[in-house]
């Protein structure tokens, strides 16, 4: 909780930094804070768009249970385009180990 709170007055003594500048530098009070407000939104909606391209990019936008029974069923895997052989990832992912038949 300690963290919490001195990450807040950290957060704040920043933006009143920023606004003092920006007074200094000629704007008013009330200017100032509308500067950073816009300026922290742009920010968000900048971050907000770039983390969905990349979900999406990473394939993490893919819904694979379009039906909502809650299992993938063989339509939905060949609908979202995965390969047909589903064991054959992870049978792959084993040989680095070993098969499961080998015996020590």
């Amino acid at each position: 909780m300690l963290d919490e709170v001195c990450g807040q007055i950290l957060f704040e003594l920043l933006v009143l930094a920023i606004i003092a500048i920006l007074v200094s530098a000629g704007m008013s009070e009330s200017e100032a804070e509308f500067t950073v407000i816009i300026t922290a939104v742009i920010f968000l909606i900048i971050t907000l768009i770039r983390l969905r391209m990349r979900r999406k990019a990473l394939g993490k936008a893919v819904e694979l249970d379009t039906d909502g029974d809650g299992r993938i069923s063989e339509e939905e895997w060949a609908a979202a385009g995965m390969s047909k052989d589903k064991q054959g990832a992870s049978e792959a992912g084993n040989d680095w180990w070993g098969s499961d038949d080998q015996e020590e």
